[in-house]
């Protein structure tokens, strides 16, 4: 069984050079798309790659503002010092669940 969603469109007015609708009609053409369609298509392209900087971004800010957290996380697991996390119920050396 196949499922759709059905999204709503809103229209919108923009100019553009002559010169760039040519061009946006000929692709349009050779790809078997209409004008609208090809810069629907185009926009979500830009959107998501512009969203997935964006976290990439995010996800790079929150290490380097976690860096000393992390580093010294690392730190406790590689010399041991977490064998008995389990027993004391915590999953962090130094950690423990009233304190989170």
């Amino acid at each position: 069984m196949e499922s759709s969603v059905v999204q709503t469109k809103k229209r919108i007015s923009l100019e553009l050079p002559e010169i760039i609708v040519d061009r946006l009609d000929s692709l349009a053409r050779r790809m078997n798309f209409s004008r609208g369609e090809l810069i629907r298509r185009f926009i979500s392209e830009k959107v998501a790659e512009k969203e997935g900087q964006e976290l990439e971004h995010s996800m790079k800010e929150g290490y380097l503002t976690n860096y000393d957290f992390i580093r010294e996380s690392s730190a406790e697991w590689e010399s041991g010092q977490v064998e008995n996390c389990e027993e004391k119920g915590t999953i962090f050396p130094g950690y423990h669940e009233k304190d989170g």
